[in-house]
């Protein structure tokens, strides 16, 4: 049995080797810094429907300028203006980060597993996530991300996807 174990131990790392790619950019999951999880514990304040799209508004924040190989933390928000509440339903995160180089040639594999997510987002309420990465190539990089998310009503829904404002940082060495 024990050799059994270290037998599935060593093809799980095998396969995960093999599924490496090498890239000048190092990154992690984004992570929800801030919001709302538990449905059951909030009374939902929901007179729309489907919400105009125009209610939701996202911001994008980084540092200006940071040296190479030095860890970036980026912070996107999804904002929700309405005094409604609704329930979200997204991947794993809300978030999808891009980062492009200076030619607009996308440098990051953003990856997210797609662990299906409901959340509150309530009236005049926010989500954050952050997403790291760092970058060992000097130059300056574009970085945007979208919100994806759904709303459910009544076995009907809809997909919002709500861009950030695109920033810019320069990588020094």
């Amino acid at each position: 049995m024990k050799k059994l174990t270290i037998f599935i131990a060593i093809f799980i790392v095998l396969g995960a080797c093999d599924n490496l790619k090498t890239s000048s950019l190092t990154e992690t999951y984004p992570v929800v810094t801030e919001s709302t999880d538990s449905k059951e514990s909030i009374e939902l304040n929901t007179s729309l429907t489907f919400p105009n799209e125009a209610i939701f508004s996202t911001t994008l924040t980084a540092p200006e300028v940071i040296h190479s190989n030095k860890m970036i933390n980026v912070e996107a928000v999804l904002n929700n203006s309405s005094e409604d509440s609704f329930t979200i339903d997204h991947a794993s995160g809300v978030f999808y980060f891009i980062v492009k180089d200076k030619n607009g040639k996308q440098v990051n594999t953003f990856v997210m597993p797609l662990v299906a997510k409901s959340q509150v987002l309530l009236g005049h309420g926010k989500i954050k996530e952050n997403y790291t990465f760092k970058i060992e190539k000097a130059e300056t990089y574009e970085i945007s991300a979208t919100a994806k998310f759904k709303i459910n009503n009544e076995n009907i829904e809809k997909l919002y996807e709500i861009e950030t404002n695109k920033i810019k940082i320069n990588i020094i060495n």
